[in-house]
């Protein structure tokens, strides 16, 4: 179904090989639709939700929205922070 976690990562797969193409409308179509769905079901802190709002993030900033990008960004850094710490790999590239 569209909630299993394989169908998540193809999706995530697809949207990457999109990006490279830059298809960014479907681009974003598909890591918001993942990023939603990861969020809902895993909570809003679980990691494979925040990675896959940074992959949304980056799709924002290909599309000059600037400002969605950077609020994204500034979002997953502050909870891989508090999570993860401030030293953590992960949080820097947040």
């Amino acid at each position: 179904g569209l909630e299993h976690p394989g169908t998540l990562s193809i999706m995530t797969d697809l949207a990457i090989l999109q990006y490279d193409a830059s298809n960014f409308d479907s681009v974003a179509e598909l890591f918001f639709e993942v990023a939603t769905t990861r969020e809902r079901l895993l909570g809003t802190e679980h990691l494979a939700a925040l990675s896959s709002k940074t992959y949304l993030a980056w799709v924002y900033g290909a599309q000059d929205k600037f400002f969605q990008s950077a609020s994204l960004h500034e979002e997953v850094y502050s909870v891989r922070k508090r999570i993860l710490g401030g030293r953590h790999p992960d949080t820097f590239s947040s």
